[in-house]
């Protein structure tokens, strides 16, 4: 019969529980103004859609994760009152509160949610010179 050498199990539970928090926690993103806001699992092949014939490029994983950490819900008419959309977008799957939904994403910072809702990038987006 062998025994656990718990002093040993002291120090590594918790170096385990760590990683797995930090793995679980690197692939979501809870919005700040919203917490009950969640988003993870953020999936694209980026194939850029380049509607107008703008030359898109790439966008980064970071800018999508930026935004939905601190963008903000908008309806129809904010989105026609104060926002450009571009031609330049991106389509994918992500998880919205706990639920699986496929987003398009223009590079004006609007996300269309297949839920019908719409995301976009708001006053906190701007803050520590992001520049989108």
């Amino acid at each position: 019969m062998r025994y656990i050498n718990l002093g040993k199990m002291k120090i590594i539970l918790p170096l385990i529980c760590l990683v797995l928090l930090a793995a679980c926690s690197a692939r979501s993103v809870t919005n700040v103004q919203h917490l009950k806001s969640n988003f993870s699992d953020i999936n694209s092949d980026y194939e850029v859609t380049d509607t107008n014939n703008y030359g898109c490029e790439e966008i980064d994983h970071e800018i999508l994760k930026h935004i939905l950490t601190t963008g903000i819900s908008i309806t129809a008419r904010e989105l026609h009152d104060h926002y450009d959309t571009t031609g330049c977008s991106i389509k994918g799957l992500l998880t919205k509160n706990y639920q699986t939904a496929s987003f398009t994403f223009d590079y004006g910072g609007v996300f269309y949610f297949s839920d019908e809702t719409l995301f976009g990038c708001g006053e906190k987006c701007c803050e520590d010179n992001f520049n989108y």
